[in-house]
């Protein structure tokens, strides 16, 4: 019976009947030289085989051929043993049949240790992947008001590219993808961001860009982040993966970071964090590295606060529970409501979130203006108390904070300097102003007093501080000196403080007039 004759081949081998010689060099180490080169060459394949047939057919095929492999290595190790066995039977047999048995020994500890070690959990995972991908987080794709804004929310599971694809297709006037992501495939990370820049698009990230999700931030034509946003960066991961996968992983990353313009020492520091870590780089570290080209406070981007299943009369409600809020709220309840229908408005038709704070910001400084005219001395007393102290304990901590808090700009202090607006002192020094300037009893002013207090105060300010003091006066360059005003503000307020309450508060009543 001939050796070779198909099936019958690999029945005999499986049994013991071929001669010790085919069975190792032949069926053994010839044939595992071939999986291991269809396996290298399949896994180079691996990137446009995904991008033709998708992420869970590529996994089936890569579970189907781990399957294989291992049966594979089942047949050679017992056909081995067994032709092992024939050949020691033989008259005058040599040594070579124990020889094989070693290696039989060999490598079935080698196969199971490459299955418990790597196959096995890359087969958990692929299968994962396979019946849904459950363990990454739901994603959701949505066109914000406008629409011209995509927001992407969730994690980036298998089949998430697809579906981003759709609606890009669908909503062709989309230009900006505002991303809030944990991350997750690298694969669906990549054909997201090839179709962002094939549009041109611009993305934005005011939550989370973690992960693959930082793929594609890095993908925009312009790209935003907020100062609060979280963008997370470490070296690619896979269950199981080989040294060969971690290395192709890592190659991929910084190919793809490359083809972004990102830099050599960025991109190092990025797969030097392993999977398991988390590296947040600063704002200016990002600049620098050309990863992101920008900083914005929401201006120019529609807010998902504006999409119909948010519920914004709950989120007003949470916010009327300040104090400060409250006083608002009960002594002008006119002037509160039409503030909160504006600002609903605003953003139920797409306007930026900045826009919607603008209408908060100067429907609030009017009404607040408006009360300090009129309020107590006492009250006027205590919020300039409450705001010395409030600089003082955060002027080395967030200087820049302590800037837009006294400016009183049209950013979103929850995102910039969420202290301001959770402190209880100044909540409660801010109600009292409100609602003792409800009283209307408008106190007259002492402009002399006033005047001349005003003078020596800034005598005393520029004897401290020389010209620095001059930057009070130019409001465009307070950014850039967040800490000299800072501390300029906080010895303008202690000088004040230390004043006797009827010339502090007839000096703030004259100040805001001037304003």
């Amino acid at each position: 019976m001939p050796v070779l004759t198909g099936f019958s081949f690999i029945i005999r081998h499986w049994r013991g009947e071929l001669p010790l010689t085919i069975s190792y060099w032949f069926n053994c180490f010839c044939i595992t030289l071939l999986v291991s080169a269809i396996g290298r060459c399949f896994f180079s394949q691996s990137s446009t085989l995904n991008s033709r047939f998708g992420l869970p057919f590529l996994c089936f095929l890569m579970l189907s051929f781990l399957l294989l492999v291992l049966l594979i290595n089942i047949w050679q190790n017992v056909g081995l043993w067994r032709a092992a066995n024939a050949y020691n039977k033989r008259p005058k047999a040599s040594m070579w049949g124990d020889v094989a048995k070693l290696f039989v020994v060999i490598g079935t500890l080698h196969t199971f240790t490459e299955f418990f070690v790597y196959q096995l959990p890359q087969s958990k995972e692929l299968i994962s992947i396979i019946t849904g991908d459950k363990g990454i987080p739901p994603f959701k794709i949505t066109v914000l008001p406008g629409g011209k804004d995509l927001y992407f929310e969730g994690g980036l599971r298998a089949g998430s590219a697809k579906e981003f694809k759709r609606i890009l297709d669908a909503v062709p006037q989309a230009s900006v993808l505002q991303i809030d992501s944990i991350g997750g495939r690298i694969s669906e990370a990549k054909k997201i961001g090839d179709l962002v820049k094939a549009r041109n698009m611009t993305t934005y990230c005011a939550g989370q860009a973690q992960s693959a999700a930082t793929l594609i931030l890095m993908n925009g034509v312009k790209r935003y982040v907020t100062p609060d946003a979280r963008i997370g960066f470490h070296a690619g991961t896979f269950p199981g993966s080989t040294k060969e996968m971690s290395e192709a992983m890592d190659s991929e990353i910084e190919s793809l970071m490359r083809k972004g313009g990102v830099s050599d020492s960025f991109i190092k520091r990025v797969l030097a964090t392993p999977h398991n870590r988390m590296w947040y780089p600063s704002f200016n570290e990002m600049l620098q590295a050309h990863f992101i080209t920008g900083q914005s406070f929401g201006e120019g981007f529609a807010s998902p606060w504006g999409l119909p299943n948010v519920d914004l009369e709950k989120i007003f409600e949470k916010v009327e529970t300040k104090r400060n809020v409250k006083a608002f709220k009960t002594c002008l309840p006119d002037d509160y409501d039409k503030m909160k229908t504006d600002v609903i408005n605003a953003l139920r038709s797409g306007r930026s979130e900045v826009e919607a704070i603008s209408i908060v910001n100067e429907t609030t400084r009017k009404v607040f203006l408006s009360s300090l005219s009129f309020a107590s001395d006492e009250a006027i007393n205590s919020l300039s108390t409450e705001t010395l102290r409030f600089l003082k304990e955060h002027v080395y901590t967030n200087p820049k904070g302590c800037i837009y808090f006294l400016k009183g700009t049209n950013v979103n202090l929850a995102r910039v300097f969420p202290e301001a607006l959770l402190d209880e002192g100044l909540q409660i020094a801010a109600a009292n102003v409100i609602i003792s300037g409800n009283q209307k009893d408008l106190k007259e002013i002492d402009v002399k007093r006033a005047e001349d207090q005003n003078e020596a105060i800034w005598n005393q300010i520029y004897e401290k501080y020389g010209n620095k003091a001059a930057i009070i006066s130019d409001q465009e360059k307070w950014d850039d000196n967040a800490d000299s005003v800072s501390f300029i503000f906080i010895e303008l307020y202690s000088i004040i403080v230390s004043m006797s309450y009827k010339d502090s508060a007839n000096y703030m009543r004259w100040l805001i007039c001037q304003n």
